[in-house]
């Protein structure tokens, strides 16, 4: 407007210019020329792209990555244990139908536990000091259906189905006289072997902690 060129209007007859000077031919393998450092200059920049791309998401897939767990082998409960501790023992068994005077009273006894274990076979031999029970032994072995067995008062009960649920060995346990049905898991701890007792239907349990003296 008013008699000024733009810059595009100067850019424009200047190469209108140089082409009309250099001629057809040599104007069309200019274009060509330069057409191709573009292309070139395009894909280098779309493959660079691709690139940081590719990267980027490796990058993320690996940090996203999940750890895999440590595997950590079974137990072997072989040795002689010691009871060290209770907890929760007096309330656990006045639930299972013993009197309070011996529920309160059972944390004197001195309670041994000796085993063998083999692979999916583990023998017991259970001893208390006071004597309440005479001196028993019973072989558990993995997915046998029923166990007998007595407690350390001498009542009966079955293990039922004991299985191994990762590092815990786990079973049914049900007294028979009166009935009460309830599981049992025994599991090492800090170096000391558990059972863990507990009775769903009343909402209460009780763990006893034996210490390894050979």
């Amino acid at each position: 407007q008013g008699g000024h060129l733009t810059c595009g209007t100067v850019h424009r007859r200047s190469f209108a210019t140089a082409m009309a000077r250099s001629g057809p031919d040599r104007g069309a393998g200019r274009w060509r020329r330069e057409r191709r450092v573009a292309e070139r200059i395009f894909g280098a920049l779309v493959l660079g792209a691709v690139s940081c791309s590719l990267h980027g998401r490796r990058a993320f897939s690996l940090a996203k990555a999940p750890v895999a767990a440590p595997i950590t082998e079974r137990p072997n409960f072989s040795g002689v244990w010691k009871l060290l501790r209770t907890e929760n023992q007096s309330p656990f068994m006045q639930s299972i139908g013993y009197n309070f005077l011996l529920a309160q009273s059972a944390f004197l006894a001195r309670v041994t536990q000796t085993i063998d274990h083999l692979g999916d076979e583990v023998n017991f031999k259970f001893e208390s000091m006071p004597p309440l029970c005479p001196t028993r032994q019973s072989l558990v072995k993995v997915g046998a259906p029923e166990t007998p067995m007595q407690d350390d008062a001498g009542r009966e009960m079955l293990l039922i189905k004991p299985f191994w649920n990762g590092t815990i060995f786990f079973a049914e346990l049900q007294y028979v006289k009166p009935r009460h049905d309830l599981t049992i898991e025994r599991y090492l701890e800090e170096g000391l072997m558990v059972e863990h007792v507990k009775y769903p239907a009343k909402n209460t349990q009780m763990r006893r902690l034996f210490q390894k003296a050979s």
